[in-house]
């Protein structure tokens, strides 16, 4: 069994639940290594300590599809679990609200 991390746009059905990005699943090391390959999820490795700016969150932010309620929450912000598998870091709710307010005011620009 592996460990592994769904990638944005990839949606995980193993028939008991449905993954979105950034769930964390454990997958039989052949299927992973056919869903890796497809770019559907990446091996979960342990957090490391890397910084992410707020401006790289922004970024990120502003690449996801607006249309794909995938990645939005019910509150229509985008979802922490997403930023963090798109950044390779945990992104907590602090750092994504105050990178969302950041958008969003340059959106209204």
């Amino acid at each position: 069994m592996m460990q592994c991390r769904v990638c944005a746009g990839g949606v995980i059905d193993d028939g008991k639940d449905i993954h979105y990005p950034g769930a964390l699943v454990e997958i039989e090391d052949k299927e992973a290594a056919g869903l890796i390959k497809a770019g559907k999820v990446r091996e979960a490795k342990p957090p490391l300590h890397v910084v992410v700016d707020l401006d790289d969150i922004v970024e990120a932010i502003g690449a996801l599809d607006k249309d794909d309620d995938v990645l939005w929450t019910k509150s229509h912000k985008p979802k922490t679990e997403v930023l963090s598998s798109i950044l390779k870091k945990e992104i907590t709710a602090k750092e994504r609200d105050a990178a969302w307010a950041i958008y969003q005011d340059k959106e209204s620009r």
